[in-house]
């Protein structure tokens, strides 16, 4: 993981921070949709308990034997390529009270796309986020941010996004994942811009989430009313890993 703020970032930075002049920063952009999350089956090479698999013996087991209840899992696809995260990656949110908008976002973050083929429909998105990185452009704000009732970043110091369905879509693909915040997992689905090329994939995307379905936040600051829609801005960069 990086420990910068990288140039991406910084103009990601300006860009948002200019929008906090607009009438309504939310107004034309995309909500995201949030549900239940989407149970993902974990790969795993590991045998099956003998006790949990009726009607097979340990020696059955042993040798490598299974029931059609119990396929063995599939080998690791050779063909499939990795490409991990860089640091010109950005991850910035916006959000507003009575008086103004702040900004805000996250320095430190790791992880992959998994693709075969150059079909990004089939990529696997996994990204974890350090949120230790979390800054914002008031230091008042970002003490606040860091505590119990916003992020509790001292209770969890990590948040996690793993892609489950990525469909093509007129204005780009819509990414569906399960994103784990605050100890909390809900689905959520938005529209992203991607390009690949043989190295690189990167992708765009700019869309409002209600932060209280991660049960981030209160209601009001010293008498500012908080709202709950709080604009994410991402910009992804990936580099193909090398052998």
């Amino acid at each position: 993981m990086k420990r910068y703020v990288s140039p991406v970032l910084m103009l990601l930075l300006v860009l948002v921070g200019a929008m906090a002049g607009c009438k309504d920063f939310i107004e034309g952009k995309e909500i995201a949709t949030v549900g239940d999350a989407v149970e993902i089956e974990e790969e795993s090479a590991e045998a099956p308990d003998a006790a949990a698999t009726e009607g097979e013996t340990p020696d059955a087991q042993d040798a490598g034997g299974a029931s059609e209840a119990t396929e063995p899992a599939e080998a690791p696809d050779t063909d499939a390529k990795v490409f991990t995260i860089t640091e010109n990656t950005a991850i910035m949110f916006e959000g507003s009270k009575t008086i103004g908008t702040h900004t805000g976002g996250f320095t430190k973050f790791d992880g992959k796309i998994t693709l075969k083929g150059d079909d990004l429909t089939q990529a696997k998105i996994d990204i974890t986020i350090d949120m230790e990185s979390m800054f914002s452009d008031d230091r008042l704000l970002t003490s606040v941010l860091r505590g119990e009732d916003f992020f509790n970043i001292e209770k969890y110091p990590t948040a996690r996004f793993v892609s489950t369905k990525i469909e093509p879509k007129e204005s780009g693909l819509a990414i569906t994942g399960n994103l784990q915040l605050k100890g909390v997992t809900k689905s959520v689905t938005f529209t992203a811009k991607p390009t690949i090329t043989e190295d690189t994939i990167t992708a765009t995307a700019e869309f409002v989430v209600d932060r209280s379905a991660w049960d981030v936040g209160y209601a009001d600051w010293k008498g500012e009313i908080i709202r709950n829609e709080v604009l994410i801005a991402l910009d992804v960069e990936a580099k193909l890993e090398k052998d």
